[in-house]
C-alpha cells in the first residue's frame, strides 16, 4: 500500500472535523512532506491525526481522484470546498458527488462557510473548533489541482446543535417532585422535565477521592469517552472505572496523572488522551494516556522549582486551557509576601510567554495572607480566555480584562474592569463568534452599576452587557466547558422551587432557559457544580438529595433519548465497491452479545450466509446516543444489515443497502493528444475482466471497440487505466466481465480537436 492509501485510512479510522486555518498550513506542509518521503512512522502519523489541531496538510503525491477520500459517515456535519489553480477545472464531476454526499445528509454548505443544520444556518466558524484539514495536489501531468475536502464529525462528538430540551419560561416555579433517591447506577426519568437522570457515584462506599467536579473544570475528554471524577477515570459511556485508575491507592492514582492536587488537572481541548498537570513539586506535566488506556506515559515539560514558589497552580484552581491548547496562564506564591506571580505559558511551543518570579500582578493579593484589606483587595482567579487572546483576573472585587498582544507577546495591563464585581462566572463562546463571560449578579451597596440583580453576559469583544435573567434566583455557579456547542452557558440555581440545572442560551433570550432536571439538593449551601460535556449534551450535578445527613453523590442528566429502543440505520443506501459500509446502532442494546451481520437481500438467518459481522459492544466509534460499525470492502451486490439480539438469530431490526461499481473518467473531456485516463473501482475482478473504449452508441460487438484492457492489467495502482490518445468523437469506456458482453457499468466522454 501507497503512502496516500495509508494516510487515507488513518483519517478514516479517526475521523475528524475538517477546515481550513492558515496558520498551521507551513507545519502540516512540512509533515506531509516527511509522510510522502517516508520519514514519518505509522504511529507519529496516527498521534499526529488524532492531535486535530487546526491546519492542513500538504501532500505532493495524491491519488487523481482527491476529492474520494474514504467514506466516514456524516451523521451531523457535511461540508463540500473546491479550489483550482487550474483554469479548467478537472474536478467538476468529484465536485457534484461531494455536493451529493452532502445532500444525502441533508446537510450540506458548498463552497462558503456556513452549515445548514434542520433548515437553519449557523456560523462556520462558532461550530468548528480544533479541527483538522488535508489538501490533496493532484500529480503535475494532470494538471495543478488543489481540492480541499472537509470531512465530518466523528460519530462518537456529537456537535450538531441539540434543541433539546427547548426553552421555556425560566420565571415559572418548579416545586421539587418526590422522587426517591436512586441506588448506585440507577436511572429515572425526571417527573418535571422528562430528562434521563443517573446516579453515578456511591461515596458512602467509595471513599471521596472520585469526588465531584467544579464548574470551571471540564470532566469529560475531548471525544467524550473518558471522564473524569477526582482522581478516578471513568468510561464515560458506562460509568464504570478505567483500568487507568481502578484498584489503585491515592498515591498511585495521583502518579497516574502527575498531580496530587485535583485542582491541577486539566484535560486537552483538542487531544482524548492527553491532560495536562501541575504537581506540588512545581513541574508542569503532559499526562498521555496509552491506546489501551490501561496506563500513562507522564511527560515534565517544565520544571518551576528553582523560582521560589511555595505554590503553583493553573489560575488558582480556576483558570483553564485556551480551545487550542496553546497559552495557560500559571499562578505561583512565594514565601513571606502576599504578590501573585502569573505566567503565560506557550504548550505548543513549550515556553514561557511572559512572566517570571520577579513580576508580580498589579493587583490583587493572595487570601490567605494576613492583609489588612483582604476583604477588597485580595486575588481570587486568573485565566486564559476560550481564544486566547485575553487575560482574566478576579481581583480586588473587580474581574479584569488584559489582552494578549499577538506581537509582542506581552501583557498590555489597561486596568479596566469587565465587571464591577466578579462573583460565579465562567466563559463561553457566543454564537457569533464572541466570548462571553457570564457570571449571577448581587445587589450590593455602592454605585448603581453594583445595584442590579440576576444572571448577565459580558462580551469580552465588544465590552457589551446582556441581562440573561432578571432574578439571580439565590445564586449558584456557571459552567461554560461546552466547548462544542457554542451559543450556550449552563447554571444551576438554589432558589426554593428553582432548584434546577439548565442551559441559558446567550441570544438574550431574557428569563428563557432549556430547563434540565432538579437537583433536589436539601438548601442553597449544597454545592451542587452543574458540569457541561464539550458537546453540551450531557450535565453532571451534586446533591445530598433532599437530606443533610446524605452524602452528596454525582449524577448524571442525558436526553431521554439515550434508552430508546435499539434501532438499525445506514449512513447512506448505496456505497461504491472498494469503500467502507457504516451502519449505526441508535439506543443502548442489551447484551454484550448483541451483534449484527451483513447478508445478502433475501438470504436467510442462518449462520452461512452472512459475509461479515460485529459483535454491538465493539463498535467502530462510540457515541453517547448511537454506535458506528464500520464493515470493509463488499463485493457489488444489494445487502441487509441485521442486527439480532443475545448471540442468537431472533432478528430485531435490519437496513437495506447495495455496493456498486465505480466507472469513472478523470475529466469528461480530453485533447485528441492527451491520454485518457479511465478509473475502476472494485473488489471483485476476474482475470477475464475487462474495459473496452467504444464510439457512442456503438453495440457492444467485438470489433467496435478502439481500445480495450484487462482489468487486472492497470496503469497505476488505484485501478488507474491509460489508454492511448483518440481522434475527436464522443466515446464511452465500458466495462464487462468474465471475457463477456454483458454490460456492467460505462461512462462517457469527448475528445476535441
Amino acid at each position: 500500500m501507497t503512502a496516500i492509501p495509508k494516510l487515507l485510512a488513518l483519517l478514516e479510522l479517526k475521523g475528524a472535523i475538517v477546515t481550513l486555518d492558515a496558520m498551521g498550513y507551513q507545519k502540516a506542509n512540512e509533515f506531509g512532506k516527511k509522510v510522502m518521503n517516508r520519514k514519518v512512522n505509522r504511529q507519529k502519523l496516527k498521534e499526529f491525526m488524532r492531535r486535530q489541531t487546526p491546519c492542513e496538510v500538504g501532500l505532493r503525491k495524491a491519488r487523481l481522484n482527491c476529492i474520494n477520500t474514504r467514506s466516514i459517515p456524516v451523521p451531523h456535519i457535511c461540508v463540500g470546498q473546491l479550489t483550482s489553480k487550474h483554469k479548467e477545472n478537472p474536478m467538476t464531476n468529484n465536485q457534484r458527488r461531494v455536493q451529493a454526499m452532502c445532500e444525502s445528509a441533508s446537510q450540506l454548505a458548498h463552497g462558503s462557510k456556513c452549515l445548514k443544520h434542520r433548515n437553519s444556518f449557523q456560523p462556520f466558524h462558532s461550530i468548528i473548533n480544533n479541527s483538522f484539514a488535508h489538501v490533496f495536489t493532484a500529480p503535475a501531468q494532470f494538471a495543478r489541482v488543489t481540492c480541499l475536502t472537509v470531512l465530518m464529525a466523528s460519530p462518537a462528538i456529537t456537535i450538531a446543535h441539540a434543541e433539546f430540551p427547548e426553552k421555556s419560561d425560566f420565571t415559572e416555579p418548579k416545586p421539587t417532585a418526590e422522587v426517591e433517591k436512586p441506588d448506585f447506577m440507577e436511572a429515572y426519568i425526571d417527573p418535571v422535565f422528562n430528562t434521563r437522570v443517573r446516579r453515578i457515584t456511591d461515596r458512602e462506599n467509595q471513599g471521596i477521592n472520585n469526588y465531584h467536579p467544579y464548574p470551571k473544570r471540564q470532566a469529560w475528554n475531548r471525544d467524550q469517552s473518558l471522564l473524569k471524577l477526582g482522581y478516578r477515570i471513568l468510561d464515560a459511556n458506562t460509568f464504570e472505572e478505567t483500568d487507568i485508575t481502578k484498584g489503585l491507592n491515592d498515591d498511585d492514582a495521583y502518579s497516574k496523572l502527575g498531580s496530587p492536587l485535583g485542582a491541577a488537572i486539566r484535560w486537552s481541548n483538542t487531544d482524548p488522551d492527553v491532560l495536562y498537570t501541575i504537581g506540588s513539586d512545581a513541574k508542569l506535566r503532559k499526562v498521555t494516556i496509552n491506546g489501551s488506556r490501561t496506563d500513562t506515559d507522564i511527560e515534565v515539560m517544565r520544571d518551576f522549582s528553582d523560582k521560589g514558589y511555595i505554590s503553583l497552580s493553573i489560575g488558582n484552581n480556576e483558570g483553564n486551557i485556551d480551545y487550542d491548547d496553546k497559552y495557560v496562564v500559571l499562578v505561583g506564591r512565594k514565601a513571606n509576601t502576599d504578590r501573585v506571580y502569573p505566567t503565560l505559558y506557550d504548550l505548543q511551543e513549550n515556553r514561557v510567554v511572559w512572566g517570571n518570579n520577579e513580576t508580580a500582578l498589579e493587583r490583587g493579593r493572595w487570601r490567605e495572607m494576613d492583609h489588612p484589606n483582604y476583604s477588597e483587595e485580595y486575588f481570587d482567579w486568573i485565566t486564559v480566555s476560550p481564544k486566547g487572546n485575553y487575560i482574566l483576573v478576579n481581583a480586588e472585587s473587580y474581574l479584569y480584562q488584559y489582552e494578549i498582544s499577538l506581537i509582542s507577546m506581552a501583557l498590555t495591563f489597561e486596568n479596566e474592569h469587565l465587571v464591577s464585581r466578579g462573583q460565579h462566572g465562567d466563559i463561553g463562546i457566543h454564537e457569533n463568534g464572541d466570548q462571553f463571560y457570564v457570571q449571577f449578579e448581587f445587589d450590593h451597596e455602592g454605585s448603581e452599576i453594583d445595584k442590579r440583580s440576576g444572571i448577565w453576559g459580558y462580551s469580552l469583544e465588544g465590552k457589551t452587557t446582556t441581562k440573561l435573567t432578571d432574578n439571580k434566583y439565590d445564586g449558584g455557579h456557571v459552567s461554560c466547558r461546552n466547548y462544542l456547542r457554542p451559543g450556550r452557558c449552563y447554571i444551576n440555581t438554589q432558589l426554593k422551587d428553582h432548584r434546577e440545572v439548565v442551559a441559558l442560551d446567550l441570544d438574550g433570550s431574557f428569563d428563557m432557559a432549556r430547563r434540565y432536571a432538579q437537583t433536589h439538593a436539601s438548601h442553597i449551601n449544597i454545592p451542587v457544580f452543574v458540569s457541561v460535556s464539550p458537546d453540551g449534551n450531557q450535565l453532571l450535578f451534586a446533591s445530598d438529595w433532599r437530606d443533610t445527613n446524605n452524602r452528596i453523590d454525582t449524577y448524571h442528566v442525558s436526553d431521554p433519548h439515550y434508552v430508546s429502543d435499539p434501532h438499525i440505520d445506514t449512513w447512506k443506501t448505496s456505497y461504491l465497491a472498494r469503500k467502507n459500509v457504516w451502519i449505526q446502532l441508535t439506543g443502548k442494546h442489551g447484551n454484550e452479545t448483541d451483534w449484527i451481520g451483513i447478508y445478502p437481500a433475501g438470504a436467510s438467518n442462518d449462520w452461512d450466509n452472512q459475509v461479515a459481522w460485529r459483535w454491538a459492544a465493539d463498535a467502530t466509534f462510540s457515541g453517547y446516543f448511537s454506535d458506528w460499525f464500520r464493515f470493509q470492502y463488499l463485493d457489488p451486490g444489494k445487502y441487509e444489515a441485521r442486527f439480532f439480539l443475545n448471540n442468537s438469530y431472533t432478528l430485531h431490526d435490519k437496513v437495506e443497502f447495495e455496493v456498486t461499481i465505480d466507472l469513472r473518467t478523470w475529466k469528461p473531456e480530453y485533447a485528441s493528444d492527451d491520454n485518457i485516463w479511465i478509473r475502476l473501482i472494485d473488489t471483485n475482478l476476474g482475470e477475464q475482466d475487462w474495459i473496452g473504449i467504444y464510439p457512442a452508441g456503438a453495440s457492444n460487438d467485438w470489433g467496435n471497440q478502439v481500445a480495450w484492457r484487462w482489468a487486472k492489467d492497470m496503469t497505476y495502482p488505484g485501478y488507474w487505466y491509460r489508454f492511448q490518445s483518440l481522434p475527436p468523437g464522443q466515446y464511452e469506456a465500458r466495462f464487462f466481465r468474465d471475457n463477456s458482453f454483458k454490460l456492467e457499468d460505462d461512462v462517457s466522454f469527448r475528445v476535441f480537436d
